[in-house]
């Protein structure tokens, strides 16, 4: 996902799904998470301002199911998202 474009982030709070979509330089593609239980999404900018990802990872899922995503952003930022299910692009 490094130098992917963070384009959008989308979170339905009733039913507890969220979708990032994200641009590279071929094509869109989204990340869903299904059973959110937990969402960070900090916007400091801490190295400057970007709108590229760094580096992305995902956890192995806890005790209770839920795993966690979290994506570095260029800027510093790390956005993290708890779930119990994730739909992943392809090159994640």
């Amino acid at each position: 996902m490094h130098d992917w474009t963070l384009v959008s982030i989308t979170f339905d709070w009733k039913q507890g799904t969220l979708v990032i979509q994200f641009k590279n330089a071929i094509t869109s593609t989204e990340l869903r998470a299904i059973g959110v239980i937990d969402l960070h999404v900090p916007r400091h900018r801490e190295w400057g301002p970007s709108v590229s990802v760094n580096e992305a990872n995902i956890s192995k899922k806890d005790e209770s199911g839920h795993a966690t995503v979290t994506i570095e952003m260029q800027t510093g930022d790390e956005l993290k998202i708890t779930a119990s299910e994730f739909v992943l692009p392809k090159g994640f």
